[in-house]
């Protein structure tokens, strides 16, 4: 283990703080009772075990939902599903999203206009890489509602070699599997439910406003910070 995940796993142990979870649940997390936790199944703990690879066989969280995904109580699959998603820098299961259509609020659509909840189809958006054709396109996990959102992942994927590509498509509302606006970025998670798709083209003043304002955004986090 490297210095840099030995520190982050002592931060883990050591820095604690009250975690409020979606389904209405409120613990203080000490510094002995990760291991515990898991030990008892107490499942509550999964979506804070990281991306880290923890000494003494502890898991990271995508490992340990996939591990307990079907003992967890159903009222917190989906909201813990979408807290270990919105950190996880490895892709949950296609199996574990594909189940949350099972688990999915009434609401899921969250505070999003009455004229989006009431609607059977959505258009959704993607940004990709040059490597994903149209027909492969449609078993990408994570789409968004709002096109400069797509519009900036197409900026952070470039590289010497690779090319954005932007894709629009849609979908029927019962066969997304989760939303979540928890980065602001209204993200669906579907897998091989879009149809429709086509590829748009890159507006040069589109994509500089898209990232103007994941600019301004960061810029607000640190000030706030």
């Amino acid at each position: 283990m490297t210095k840099d995940q030995e520190i982050a796993y002592e931060n883990i142990k050591e820095t604690w703080r009250p975690i409020v979870k979606p389904a209405g649940l409120t613990y203080n997390q000490t510094s002995d009772h990760i291991d515990e936790l898991v030990k008892r199944k107490d499942y509550r703990i999964v979506p804070y075990l990281g991306n880290l690879e923890y000494p003494g066989g502890l898991p990271t969280a995508v490992e340990a939902l996939t591990t307990c995904f079907d003992a967890i109580p159903d009222n917190l699959k989906y909201p813990m599903t979408l807290d270990v998603h919105m950190s996880a820098r490895k892709p949950i299961p296609i199996w574990i999203i594909t189940q949350l259509r099972k688990y999915r609020p009434n609401d899921f659509l969250g505070d999003l206009a009455a004229d989006i909840q009431a609607a059977e189809v959505l258009t959704v958006y993607r940004g990709s890489r040059n490597d994903q054709q149209t027909t492969d396109i449609s078993t990408e996990v994570c789409w968004s509602l709002r096109k400069d959102v797509a519009l900036t992942f197409c900026q952070t994927i470039i590289d010497d070699d690779s090319t954005p590509h932007l894709y629009q498509a849609s979908i029927y509302r019962n066969d997304i599997c989760a939303y979540t606006d928890g980065r602001d970025e209204a993200e669906v998670l579907q897998f091989g439910k879009v149809f429709d798709v086509q590829e748009l083209p890159i507006i040069s003043s589109e994509m500089e406003t898209a990232i103007a304002r994941v600019r301004q955004q960061i810029q607000n986090l640190m000030h706030n910070s």
